[in-house]
């Protein structure tokens, strides 16, 4: 099946948080089917940026007591960009990632390379509005985690289900009388 809106944090302030190839951002979500995380769309802009555009690491994890863990389900990257408002940046998984429904994953941003001049935001709610995940961050690639109260990263998750192999096909009511010249339908 194609991929279809699931979850999503799209109530935003004006203010972000900066991430490097130090300091990473994480969101935490629930998917609410089971299936493949094929697309991400995250809310970045870049404050006072000039020069080179690195591009933007997005991985999506296991967690473990909230925080994300050193298990990477699927990563990709967004390419580089200077632009100073904020815009939902696209992150196609593939491979995409097996998500099941009611379990707890984050999205990470991270940098390999860091930017000679500005910084790369993620942006955020000026609240707690996304009440399945909370906003987390490290300040040492990720060996430990920090949960910022009260506030939510943006971004939207794209599922694809699986296809169904099996059920019951009900035909429409116009496709009820078979002329008599057919013997089976196949």
């Amino acid at each position: 099946a194609p991929a279809a809106l699931d979850q999503q944090h799209t109530p935003l302030g004006i203010n972000g948080e900066g991430f490097t190839t130090t300091t990473w951002l994480a969101q935490t979500f629930v998917p609410g089917v089971s299936g493949s995380l094929t697309q991400l769309e995250v809310a970045l802009f870049c404050s006072g940026c000039s020069g080179a555009n690195p591009a933007i690491t997005v991985d999506i994890r296991t967690t473990s007591g909230g925080s994300p863990t050193s298990t990477v389900l699927a990563t990709t990257t967004i390419p580089g960009f200077s632009s100073g408002a904020s815009v939902s940046y696209t992150a196609n998984f593939g491979p995409p990632a097996t998500l099941a429904s009611g379990t707890t994953y984050a999205y990470v941003l991270r940098l390999q390379t860091n930017r000679t001049a500005g910084d790369y935001a993620a942006t955020r709610s000026q609240n707690n509005q996304y009440s399945s995940g909370a906003w987390r961050f490290s300040t040492n690639s990720g060996s430990s985690w920090s949960v910022a109260q009260g506030q939510d990263l943006g971004f939207t998750t794209f599922m694809a289900q699986p296809f169904v192999a099996s059920g019951n096909l009900v035909s429409s009511l116009k496709d009820a009388i078979v002329p008599a010249s057919w013997t089976t339908l196949s």
